[in-house]
């Protein structure tokens, strides 16, 4: 662009509504600027089981299969994740769902979060996993690293480098060629286990190990952290009931304000959870990349940074609005349908949230399924009332 005609540019964004209508049209661009080409997929059911793909590829649906080859990466979200057996991810594979079945060979890595993970396939490079159970099964190889966060996780198959992370209750009882590193209540090795590094871990009961498994690095149980004291502690609720009165607070005005959106909102995330859900997820994924990519550009520096602040003020309010939702449909079940006043809603279900997301290993995942919900049904009111305008 001439310069002449990028100053013409900026002088046409002075009127409120010019820089409103650019500031929409950029973070479209930002949110889906690097899937231009790419295929999206949504409804209740998504099933790809042939052919190739020469894009990223995006699913949202209570129900993905996807059993292809796929040149670029793989998102998707719904209440069931599989990646078939025959399938072949030459990138990454990133997954939200309640529950996740990843075959097949992917050549990078792998990310995904969800009730029960199961992983079986090949992955060349690392795994994340966050869930209530994760599995690692005897025909699962992943060749570098391995982290975890879960309530359980059992580990059959080969991890070509090594395990991080935190459990509730760990097994192992197949090959990690490098060093376990874990925090866990309880530390179980079967004896077909080898670990070739050492296994370091730190919890409240001895690692049980059974005669036969091989430990070649030896065994380190390492010292209890340190307790916070009384003073961190008490430092840490007030810090915490603060940020909690404020976002009620500003949940309120905001209601107060904007009470058809809000209203608008609290039904997509009650009468499309999964739908919200998924877009969501892309929403959290794609924004921070597109915006980096932006950033990195002479003229898109700031204006990466004000979506990024917008991206960063949703979150925020994500649990003003699934508290609503949540509270709302809580209290209404509870009085026959009868509802309450819209700040009992809010308060009830933000306080819910407030303590679910501090559980340990599942408080992650909790945030995620928050942030999701809240982003997918913002996304979906402002197109309705785009379109409606």
């Amino acid at each position: 662009m001439r310069k002449s005609d990028w100053l013409a540019s900026i002088q046409q964004f002075r009127t409120q509504r010019n820089f409103a209508v650019f500031a929409g049209l950029a973070l479209l661009l930002l949110a889906f600027g690097t899937a231009w080409g790419t295929q999206f997929k949504g409804g209740e059911a998504v099933h790809v089981r042939e052919g190739e793909i020469l894009d990223d590829f995006f699913a949202a649906a209570s129900d993905v299969d996807f059993d292809a080859h796929l040149v670029g990466d793989l998102f998707a979200a719904g209440a069931a994740v599989t990646v078939g057996d025959s399938a072949l991810i030459e990138n990454s594979v990133m997954g939200a769902a309640r529950r996740i079945d990843i075959g097949g060979h992917v050549l990078n890595s792998v990310r995904v979060c969800g009730q029960d993970i199961l992983i079986r396939g090949h992955v060349e490079r690392n795994v994340m996993a966050f869930g209530q159970s994760v599995t690692i099964d005897d025909r699962g190889w992943i060749e570098k690293d391995l982290y975890l966060g879960s309530a359980e996780a059992m580990i059959r198959g080969r991890i070509g480098g090594d395990v991080g992370g935190g459990c509730g209750k760990v097994v192992i009882a197949g090959q990690i060629d490098g060093n376990v590193t874990i925090d866990a209540d309880q530390v179980t090795v079967m004896q077909s286990a080898i670990i070739g590094g050492k296994l370091k871990y730190r919890s409240g009961h001895e690692a049980k190990i059974e005669e036969g498994a091989q430990l070649l690095g030896g065994v380190e149980k390492m010292a209890p952290r340190a307790s916070k004291s009384s003073t961190y502690g008490l430092g840490s609720f007030f810090w915490d009931t603060w940020w909690f009165l404020a976002a009620f607070v500003a949940g309120l005005v905001l209601y107060a304000l904007f009470k058809p959106f809000f209203t608008s909102v609290k039904q997509s995330i009650l009468l499309a959870s999964w739908r919200s859900l998924g877009l969501g997820f892309l929403f959290l994924v794609c924004v921070p990349v597109a915006a980096f990519i932006v950033a990195i550009t002479l003229v898109g520096f700031w204006l990466a940074g004000l979506t990024m602040l917008g991206w960063a003020i949703l979150l925020i309010l994500s649990k003003v609005f699934v508290g609503l939702a949540m509270g709302d449909w809580l209290l209404g079940r509870m009085r026959g349908g009868r509802g309450f006043p819209a700040g009992v809603s809010m308060f009830v279900g933000m306080l819910i949230l407030t303590f679910v997301t501090k559980i340990p290993y599942f408080g992650a995942l909790a945030h995620v399924m928050v942030f999701s919900l809240a982003l997918g049904a913002f996304m979906i009111t402002a197109y309705k009332y785009r379109t409606q305008t």
